[in-house]
Order: structure tokens, then C-alpha cells, then sequence
């Protein structure tokens, strides 16, 4: 939670994210690929901009806590459906 939080309180990472992650899923040097993730075939495809930003990030939160207990793997999938359930819950809140 500690990350989710450090990547809203900064929407400059956010619109950086964005935008580099676009640069990554675009490039033309790291085509996807399909692969079997256990899940069934999936497009996987390599994001070097956007996992240097992320691990930055990752760093600030690992900072901010003192001690880190746990995975410093980030799993962009996982994330993304973190982000779009604090967004959804927070526009229930308004209603």
C-alpha cells in the first residue's frame, strides 16, 4: 500500500508513467511476444523505461518505511488493478 500511496501523493510520477509506458509498449526494439504464463497464452513484452521509474519509486516508498518486509517485485498487472480499485472505490465515495 505503502507504494500505491507514494505513486498518487506525486501525479507528475503518474503522468511520467504514463507517458513512458507508452514509449515502452511503442518501441519498436522490444516487440511483445506470446507466452505461456500459466495463465494461458499472454503478450509479454519487455518495459525498461517504465521498470527504472517504477523501481525509483519503489526506493522513495522502501525509504519513507524504514524497513521493508517483503516482495520488491513489481508485477505492473497487479498494480494497475491496485490503482483502478482505489479510483473506483473513491468515486463510490462521492457518490
Amino acid at each position: 500500500m505503502n507504494l500505491v500511496v507514494e505513486m498518487l501523493t506525486n501525479t507528475v510520477d503518474m503522468f511520467h508513467l504514463w507517458s513512458l509506458g507508452e514509449q515502452d509498449l511503442l518501441a519498436e526494439t522490444s516487440p511483445y511476444r506470446l507466452r505461456d504464463t500459466g495463465q494461458g497464452l499472454n503478450r509479454v513484452q519487455a518495459a525498461p523505461k517504465t521498470s527504472r521509474m517504477m523501481h525509483a519509486i519503489l526506493n522513495r516508498a522502501q525509504k519513507s518505511v524504514g524497513t521493508w518486509i517483503g516482495s520488491s517485485v513489481i508485477h505492473m498487472g497487479e498494480l494497475y488493478r491496485s490503482l483502478s480499485f482505489l479510483y473506483r472505490s473513491d468515486l463510490i465515495t462521492q457518490r
